[in-house]
């Protein structure tokens, strides 16, 4: 989801950066096109205006693609293809992505769009309906992980858990400051019969 909201300040920071050398164009096509004069590239400040606008979206890219490697899971294909849960396991945890993805990209993504026709847009692109976000949570599931991850475990399946004994000290403030962000209790949600069984394999 970080990504996603990344990818979309990017697109909107490099219009922004864009936008003077784009007025510039424009008022001088404007004004002086009917004299047959034209922009010279080599010289003066429209020179200056593409060098400074070239600048900024080359630090622009540098600091989006850092941040895109920060953002990466660190799990190669091999290792997130055996990640699975038992039933009642993977229920929680589609319920919790669901509440996450509903209080994050209204507030993180949506806010940061041009208007309605660009959410809707979101949504047909994942070929979901607007506001569908349990499909969504499955979506964004099978995107970190794999297709498999929304199959259940089996009671004869040979698996392991994975525990955290103690987290870094930021690490974990960080981690409980979303906690509370979320503000809801899985095992007091429900899901409905039809749904859990269209949802899940």
């Amino acid at each position: 989801m970080e990504t996603e909201e990344l990818n979309v300040y990017y697109h909107k920071a490099n219009q922004r950066i864009s936008e003077p050398l784009t007025e510039y164009k424009n008022f001088f096509q404007n004004c002086f096109s009917p004299f047959s004069a034209k922009l010279v590239e080599s010289e003066g400040p429209y020179k200056d205006l593409i060098r400074e606008t070239l600048v900024l979206k080359s630090s622009l890219e540098d600091k989006v693609l850092k941040r895109r490697q920060q953002l990466e899971t660190g799990l190669n294909v091999s290792t997130r293809s055996r990640i699975r849960m038992r039933k009642p396991l993977l229920e929680k945890t589609l319920l919790a992505a669901r509440k996450v993805a509903q209080n994050f990209y209204p507030v993180r993504i949506f806010s940061k769009m041009s208007g309605d026709e660009e959410v809707t847009n979101f949504w047909e692109t994942r070929g979901l309906d607007v506001g569908d976000w349990m499909n969504l949570a499955i979506l964004l599931m099978s995107e970190i992980f794999c297709q498999d991850f929304l199959t259940p475990l089996d009671d004869p399946d040979v698996c392991f858990s994975v525990e955290v004994s103690h987290l870094h000290y930021e690490l974990g403030q960080n981690f409980v400051m979303k906690l509370k962000f979320i503000e809801f209790k899985v095992t007091n949600l429900c899901i409905d019969e039809n749904e859990r069984e269209s949802n899940i394999v």
